[in-house]
């Protein structure tokens, strides 16, 4: 009997390392390679379906996607309109319209495609791609020879259908479910371009790709291979392959093996076939049984190397930290372990740069945000919200006066240029607010409604010397406004207060003092002192505007159109001027507008919704 001398326990684990690691290696190459051979075929079919499933699939939703688009633009109101009338320069509007939505249709898609309406009242054909024709050309009439019943409402027509048509047509009527149409609304597929496109991107290298319609008509033909026969090997393939029925998994072509792979669109019909070489499979396998005994010597020997080295102690500090940094298990000795955290370093700076970038972008939003609340009184009391202080902090102070820019006559101004317009007068008098107050104080500004920009001011103390900075200011806005924009401002100054709780009061008096703006003319500043200098009567007007507007909002609609009517009346009696009543009113109207607004209420479609319930 053969007997083992002693060894020590490091020699015994070394060769139980050894036996465990290399012998079960080997017998499972040995195994491998002789198996490889019958499962290798089995891949190819399922890496060949696969990869025809994905064209199949991305095509489908392709064509699915033209359907649905050719449905919706036989649909659309304009374009049914055109098919009726016809392009001309009488409904010039409505021709540019039809033709911006074709050119947005084909501008949004990646695929090569064409929109033309066929108009045959009028004998003519627009095309996005060749413009407009006054005459019917072929294929254009062999297409109003098609039969439009309930059921028929759509044809697909692959290409070489008639004499030059290189494209893939999808016919539908004008209106849709017409049996006698309008127009007809054809898309045009190039399917070369697009056959092209997806080998390009989906077919592996040395690959024949042949798409057929239902009734066994080349939809799209593609190939990958690097000698220079593939044009003449893919129209042999095609010869080869029946008209009808299955499609064979084996062709002989010229004393070559080709590998035939197909698939079935459930949804249209069409086949898939995609051809491959069987030497190159035969020659890839033959590397493939070299590779992997490579592989498993390489595996025997690294085994060993491991086991006598024991190297996996000196990845353990390494381990342990990788496990903390990466908050997982690192795996095996072999692991990158510095790559990964080295990934996950920079992942974590790429994060807080993007996340730096998009603060940096909502911050302006944010602080607009938060002087909003501070002006409805809605924000945190003193010293409570660290965002609210770090804005406030921008003013440099602890008082605060908040002014309140109005543009004069601007329903004027509404009829003479448009909402983008004045939307931009709105931002430049916000922008240049804030630069006229670089040589008072630093001021935020706000646009809370059309024709109202809202200034915040800081000062350190609420004295003299706060409140005549801030009507400097309040003047030179007034003064040099009529310099810079076609319109006049007025300007309701509060007073200054302490505390960023006091802001919402400050808002609400300067808001106030809005009203009496109407007896000091255009470019007017309106101070608290000016109202306690008014007479009893002016005041009586702005209160009994103020009680009108209460009653609207609270639909106390009976007492609103009697305080309205005594309204009017007492002010024919105080106002002498016409255009100071209808100014009145105008503000009486803004007045109510900003009422609702704080109640979540937009006054334009109450009065939308109450023109539309007169007109039924």
């Amino acid at each position: 009997m053969f007997a083992i001398g002693p060894m020590s326990y490091r020699k015994k684990l070394l060769a139980f390392s050894l036996m465990l690691g290399i012998v079960p290696v080997l017998v499972l190459g040995t195994v491998s390679m002789n198996l490889f051979g019958r499962v290798l075929q089995k891949e190819v079919n399922l890496h060949q379906q696969s990869l025809l499933k994905q064209l199949q699939i991305q095509m489908d939703s392709s064509i699915g996607w033209m359907d649905q688009l050719s449905v919706s633009l036989s649909l659309n109101p304009t374009v049914q309109k055109i098919a009726e009338r016809g392009l001309s320069m009488e409904s010039l509007e409505l021709s540019v319209q039809f033709m911006t939505e074709l050119h947005n249709v084909v501008a949004s898609s990646d695929m090569p495609i064409d929109i033309s309406v066929v108009m045959p009242r009028h004998n003519a054909v627009y095309s996005h791609r060749a413009g407009m024709s006054r005459q019917l050309a072929y294929p254009d009439t062999e297409l109003l020879k098609l039969h439009w019943t309930g059921s028929a409402t759509s044809y697909k027509i692959p290409p070489r259908t008639f004499q030059g048509q290189n494209e893939l047509l999808i016919v539908r009527p004008i209106p849709l479910n017409s049996s006698s149409p309008n127009g007809l609304l054809v898309f045009r597929l190039d399917t070369q371009r697009w056959g092209d496109a997806i080998v390009r991107s989906q077919l592996p290298p040395n690959r024949s790709l042949i798409i057929r319609d239902d009734e066994g008509r080349e939809v799209v033909i593609g190939e990958t291979w690097s000698d220079s026969r593939q044009e003449e090997r893919t129209r042999d393939l095609k010869r080869m392959l029946p008209e009808a029925g299955a499609v064979p998994s084996r062709v002989e072509l010229a004393g070559e093996t080709f590998m035939l792979t197909s698939v079935t669109s459930s949804l249209n019909g069409w086949t898939y076939v995609v051809a491959a070489s069987a030497r190159e499979w035969s020659a890839q396998a033959d590397n493939l049984r070299i590779v992997c005994w490579i592989l498993v010597l390489c595996i025997a020997l690294l085994w060993g190397a491991v086991a006598i080295f024991a190297s996996g102690h000196m990845f353990a500090p390494l381990q342990r930290l990788a496990h903390k940094v990466l908050g997982r298990e690192t795996g095996a000795a072999g692991t990158d372990l510095l790559a990964a955290l080295d990934r996950s370093v920079q992942e974590m700076r790429q994060a807080n740069s993007r996340m730096a970038h998009r603060l940096d972008e909502q911050r302006p939003i944010v602080e607009e945000h938060l002087l909003h609340r501070l002006l409805r009184g809605f924000g945190a009391p003193d010293g409570a919200d660290d965002s609210v202080q770090t804005l406030l902090a921008k003013l440099r102070g602890t008082a605060f006066c908040v002014g309140v820019i109005e543009i004069d006559r601007y329903s004027q101004l509404r009829k003479q240029y448009d909402e983008a317009n004045l939307a931009l007068f709105l931002y430049a008098l916000r922008k240049w607010t804030e630069e006229s107050a670089e040589a008072h104080r630093t001021a935020l500004t706000l646009s809370p409604q059309p024709g109202q920009v809202v200034f915040l001011m800081g000062f350190a103390s609420p004295d003299g010397e706060a409140d005549e900075t801030a009507r400097s200011f309040a003047i030179s806005l007034c003064a040099e406004a009529r310099r810079f924009f076609p319109f006049t401002v007025s300007v309701a100054l509060s007073q200054t207060r302490t505390g960023s709780s006091a802001i919402s009061a400050s808002y609400q008096e300067a808001h106030a003092l809005l009203a009496y703006r109407l007896a000091l003319g255009e470019s007017a500043i309106v101070l608290p002192e000016h109202v306690r200098d008014m007479d009893a009567s002016l005041r009586d007007l702005i209160r009994m505007e103020r009680e009108v507007v209460a009653a609207l909002v609270q639909e106390r609609y009976d007492e609103a159109r009697e305080r309205l009517s005594a309204f009017v009346g007492r002010a024919s009696h105080r106002l002498q001027r016409t255009d100071a009543v209808a100014g009145l009113l105008v503000h009486l109207v803004g007045e109510l507008d900003h009422s609702l607004q704080e109640l979540g209420i937009e006054l334009a479609e109450g009065i939308a919704r109450d023109a539309r319930r007169r007109t039924r």
